[in-house]
């Protein structure tokens, strides 16, 4: 299932929908949408990097 990133210009919160939802409000106004990156980690414990600082991918979060 594909999601969609938004993040809020007046208070900077962001939030993460299922595509086809609706374009949520903060603020009183429309948040504006952000591109997500994919993930490039290893699936697996046996490919990962030993010195790799950054933790698991959470699909769908920036």
């Amino acid at each position: 299932m594909s999601k969609t990133a938004y993040n809020c210009p007046g208070c900077g919160d962001e939030v993460i929908v299922a595509d086809g939802g609706s374009v949520p409000e903060c603020c009183g106004e429309p948040m504006k949408q952000i591109p997500l990156e994919d993930c490039t980690k290893a699936q697996n414990a046996e490919s990962a990097r030993l010195m790799d600082e950054d933790g698991a991918c959470d699909e769908g979060v920036k």
